[in-house]
């Protein structure tokens, strides 16, 4: 994807998010797009590519290596597409309106969508023992008042923890903002689109009759899942410096951080 700016810090083209996110940040009435070709975000500028045969060529092979280059390089946010929770509980659910699937955006104004972005973890120190010590980490962006580390004392576990975090940026963001969270918990993910469903149809008992586990959160983080929220799962700790590794690396800290507080 090719990123334009047209009224930012600085203008021109940009082949990563995190260089134009750079130039539009907290920038007043910054105005940029993302697009598929070099054509398009020189056109978005007024930049037209269509004088010449030469310029036309340049564009094609630029356009070609880029896409090329994009095929290769190795996303930290899983290729498969979020499934839209409300369709998978529509029946179940018939006083919860359907949403709508929302494409991933970068959580400033592009166009006429504004989104809100926002990376969730969990930490448990000595997992699975009796003096475990869980914190969870909801990180918005750098030095974000909305940001959160503290520590998770309700019967602390990763997966708990992972699923209060959650449950934590819902919470903040509350009922009207579009929201797209990345975890890098794929159980909690799985719980709320792929099991969920049964689970309220079984009485929130497994196939086996058997009590689902963290059936408290996982109650009040369905209870606040809407119309506008997205969930999508990214890969942990990759060390890379794109926009989702920092972000998952910063709520990793700030969980940690809230473990130690416990």
């Amino acid at each position: 994807m090719i990123y334009a700016v047209r009224h930012g810090r600085k203008t021109g083209i940009f082949h990563t998010w995190v260089d134009c996110e750079t130039q539009v940040k907290n920038f007043p009435s910054a105005k940029f797009k993302k697009f598929k070709t070099i054509k398009e975000a020189h056109n978005y500028l007024g930049e037209n590519l269509d004088s010449t045969p030469d310029q036309k060529a340049d564009d094609k092979t630029t356009s070609s290596l880029e896409q090329s280059r994009l095929q290769h390089m190795k996303s930290p946010v899983e290729s498969t597409k979020i499934t839209d929770f409300f369709k998978s509980v529509a029946s179940i659910k018939p006083e919860v309106p359907v949403g709508q699937q929302i494409e991933v955006t970068a959580g400033l104004k592009e166009g006429d969508q504004e989104m809100i972005t926002v990376y969730t973890d969990g930490s448990c120190l000595g997992n699975g023992r009796s003096r475990a010590k869980a914190g969870i980490g909801v990180f918005f962006g750098f030095d974000d008042s909305r940001n959160v580390s503290e520590p998770f004392r309700d019967n602390p576990t990763n997966q708990r923890a992972e699923l209060a975090a959650l449950i934590k940026a819902l919470e903040i963001v509350g009922g009207t903002e579009r929201v797209t969270i990345y975890t890098d918990s794929r159980y909690s993910i799985d719980c709320v689109l792929k099991f969920s469903r049964g689970w309220i149809r079984n009485g929130w008992k497994t196939a086996k009759g058997e009590p689902v586990k963290n059936q408290d959160l996982l109650r009040t983080l369905l209870d606040l899942m809407r119309p506008g929220v997205s969930l999508i799962h990214i890969r942990a700790h990759t060390g890379r410096t794109d926009q989702h590794s920092i972000g998952n690396s910063q709520a990793d800290r700030l969980a940690v951080e809230g473990s130690n507080f416990f």
